[in-house]
């Protein structure tokens, strides 16, 4: 038998398609205008495509490499330039185009500067290239740009006014103005990534998100070498050819949550050159081997613990704060932003459901004590879903009179009429094929041909299915004739009883030895108990011991170790109870205090416990011998925070760790009504800590009345903090503990003066 081999001239009709296919990425490359060394290089790469046969190993690769260089953007921008278009920049030398990214000496890149382009970079903005240029959809002024900042996040004033200040610096420098590298740092669900994505959107460049949450190898972001079989360029290159422009807003998110294995080099290493507005005009990517400019791209990271970032790393970015929102903002944003996306995803528009103000209120104080909004719009969505099952289930049980009948929870108010449902009907997203299909008129005029039966597409079947979609949800939501208003009845019954109330705070203090300090965490800031007991009296020839619990690191323990050491050097000055000698009322708190240390004067200055009731005689008989002095010496001490599973560190709880020694070797409880943070030395100094505005939102939230900071980060206060918490809370600033001791009983536990000769 004989086999029958290929037709004459078919291998070099494959030979003449590979060489055709290799000379248009050459030409893809060339129109993109790279700098002559990169063209050079794609030249030596396509003449060694051309020789190498396709079954050699290193003909996919190179292919590939070439394909990369033909994808990325060398010269193509999302901003609208005035009067400088690519062509503009393509009559430059390409040596001019790169300008410093073939410098390796580190200096600000040098741009294209003809004169007639100078000139045309000092002319007002062409109106018609608002719609793609750095003002696109805000009408071509930073008011309006400013607005549509403001109409998407609200607060965020800090953030808003660098975009602001970044569009006014472009339209003065010209559209090579240097691009910012932002950092935000806050808790889950204060809004990072979308406000990254407005950025984007105001600019009026594409987006484009990397997440960095456990990578652990450099190859990542620097890219791999091409002698490893699936070598592909770093995540940096493969964004901006997915964008297919050089200026893009690249969100590299969770930058706090990289890993080093010591195998696969340092990610956050690799970083240090994209992020240095010195270095990235010559990024080079191990993939591509030469040098690409990120100068003109804006960079956004995104992180929630700023101790977790590298100090090179973050020596190199813009810190913007995004601590979190008050209550009244929460309640903001859920009318605004969170209910009608929410409302839009279930189907339903505000003629079914209504979510009242005092209902939002009561959901964010006893369902959502968060620094974000993210468990906020889980419950709105757990309310929504409720309601639309009560819709279906009422259409299809009872048709369209159901909806008459009365719900068992929720306010029923009942909408138009059916005449007057037509002309006040909500227009509904209907799309335009199946709107088509619902429409359109049937001719009654064609002969029906019963032989003849079309093949229906699969396109055309989904068409069908989404006309009949349609065409039921218009018939269920046309069959509603009442409003369902969300009551407090109807919250309980979906979420259940309320997680968290104001009474949490009383009933955490109702013995000596307990005391509320304020905490951060990566997820905002927390109130934590600090619980203490004495667990032998101990004996005269020994000093007590002090045990420690509750997963705490060793700053912690140390601080616990401090605030021991002052109350036992100070045990013999201190009173536990005020003497008729201080020459005031011993229920009066804020007596014979200096006017500096109080700054508000609005919340609650009352708050004794019902274990402080029984009296100043009492109390003083119940410190018997041998007194606060022996018991500070010889008590065995066991010191506790509560949620053990947590691990915690950090050098802000030691005040509170001292108020609770106090009140236990005094045997007095702290007001329940009073929360603290700071940190403290052996000369019993109270130093300044960070986190103050997530701290003192976690204090009004849980309910706390008045808060104990130190007074250096009063000028924190003043900045950062919203008025309406400043008003709702007493804020008193402390320089020593025993400012502390004074302000954080009732009455005030002082200290004897000493005699100084």
């Amino acid at each position: 038998m004989q086999l029958q081999g290929k037709p004459k001239g078919g291998e070099d009709n494959e030979e003449e398609d590979e060489a055709q296919e290799v000379a248009t990425l050459l030409k893809r490359i060339k129109a993109a205008h790279p700098h002559p060394e990169i063209l050079k290089v794609a030249t030596r790469e396509a003449k060694k495509l051309q020789r190498s046969n396709e079954n050699h190993p290193g003909h996919a690769m190179a292919r590939a490499y070439l394909e990369t260089l033909a994808d990325l953007p060398w010269n193509s921008f999302a901003m609208s330039r005035p009067g400088a278009s690519n062509a503009a920049l393509s009559s430059c030398s390409p040596k001019d185009q790169l300008g410093a990214s073939s410098r390796n000496d580190g200096a600000s890149q040098r741009q294209c500067h003809s004169p007639s382009l100078v000139a045309r970079l000092d002319a007002p903005l062409d109106p018609a290239l608002r719609s793609t240029g750095p003002f696109a959809g805000s009408g071509g002024s930073l008011e309006a740009a400013r607005a549509m900042l403001d109409d998407q996040h609200h607060g965020l004033d800090k953030v808003k006014e660098r975009i602001i200040q970044y569009l006014a610096v472009r339209r003065l420098r010209g559209w090579d103005a240097k691009a910012p590298i932002l950092c935000f740092i806050g808790p889950p669900g204060v809004g990072k990534t979308s406000l990254a994505r407005s950025i984007a959107a105001v600019l009026g460049r594409p987006f484009h998100r990397i997440s960095l949450g456990g990578v652990r190898d450099e190859a990542e972001i620097r890219g791999h070498r091409r002698t490893y079989i699936g070598a592909m360029p770093g995540r940096i290159i493969q964004g901006l050819r997915r964008v297919g422009v050089r200026d893009p807003v690249i969100l590299l998110d969770e930058v706090d949550k990289m890993n080093s294995d010591g195998l696969r080099g340092d990610p956050s290493a690799a970083l240090l050159e994209v992020l240095d507005p010195e270095q990235n005009g010559a990024f080079v990517d191990t993939y591509l081997g030469v040098p690409f400019d990120l100068s003109q791209v804006i960079f956004v990271a995104t992180g929630n613990r700023l101790s977790e970032i590298p100090a090179p790393l973050l020596d190199r970015l813009e810190v913007i704060s995004l601590p979190g929102y008050t209550q009244d903002e929460k309640v903001h944003i859920a009318q605004k932003h969170l209910i009608p996306q929410l409302l839009e995803e279930h189907g339903l528009t505000e003629r079914h459901l209504k979510f009242p103000q005092a209902i939002l209120h009561h959901i964010t104080r006893g369902y959502t004590r968060e620094a974000g909004v993210r468990a906020l719009n889980r419950s709105l969505a757990a309310i929504s879903r409720h309601t639309a099952v009560d819709i279906v289930a009422a259409a299809e049980s009872h048709g369209a009179e159901a909806s008459n009948e009365q719900p068992s929870h929720g306010v029923v108010h009942e909408l138009p009429t059916p005449a007057d449902h037509d002309q006040h009907d909500v227009e509904l997203p209907v799309d335009s094929t199946a709107s088509a299909l619902i429409e359109e008129p049937v001719s009654e005029s064609e002969p029906e041909q019963e032989d003849q039966v079309p093949a229906e597409s699969p396109g055309h079947q989904a068409d069908l299915a989404r006309a009949e979609a349609l065409r039921q949800r218009e018939w269920l939501l046309r069959s509603v004739t009442s409003m369902m208003e969300v009551d407090e009845e109807l919250v309980e019954t979906v979420l259940g009883p309320p997680k968290f109330t104001d009474a949490d705070a009383e009933e955490r203090i109702v013995s000596p030895g307990s005391a509320a300090g304020l905490v951060w965490t990566s997820v905002g800031g927390a109130v934590q108990y600090v619980e203490c007991c004495c667990v032998s009296r101990g004996q005269a020839e020994r000093q007590g011991r002090l045990m420690l619990t509750g997963q705490v690191g060793e700053v912690l323990e140390e601080s616990a170790r401090i605030a021991l050491s002052w109350i036992r050097s100070h045990a013999s000055q201190i009173q536990p109870m005020p003497s008729a000698a201080d020459g005031r009322p011993p229920s009066d708190s804020m007596a014979g205090l200096p006017d500096s240390v109080a700054m508000g004067t609005a919340g609650a200055t009352t708050g004794s416990n019902a274990a402080q009731s029984s009296g100043p005689e009492s109390r003083a008989e119940a410190i018997s011998a041998p007194g606060l002095e022996a018991c500070a010496a010889q008590w065995d001490v066991h010191v506790h925070l509560p949620a053990g599973a947590v691990q915690k560190d950090g050098p802000s709880a030691g005040i509170t760790l001292a108020a609770a020694l106090a009140s236990l070797f005094g045997e007095r409880c702290a007001r329940a009504d009073t929360a603290m943070t700071g940190e403290l030395t052996l000369r019993g100094l109270v130093l300044p800590v960070g986190g103050i505005k997530e701290k003192l939102l976690a204090a009004h939230q849980a309910g706390i009345k008045r808060v104990l900071v130190p007074r250096r980060t009063m000028r924190d206060v003043k900045a950062d903090v919203p008025a309406s918490v400043k008003e709702a809370m007493q804020i008193l600033a402390v320089d020593r503990l025993e400012d502390v001791l004074r302000l954080a009983f009732d009455p005030p536990m002082l200290l004897q003066p000493t005699a100084r000769l």
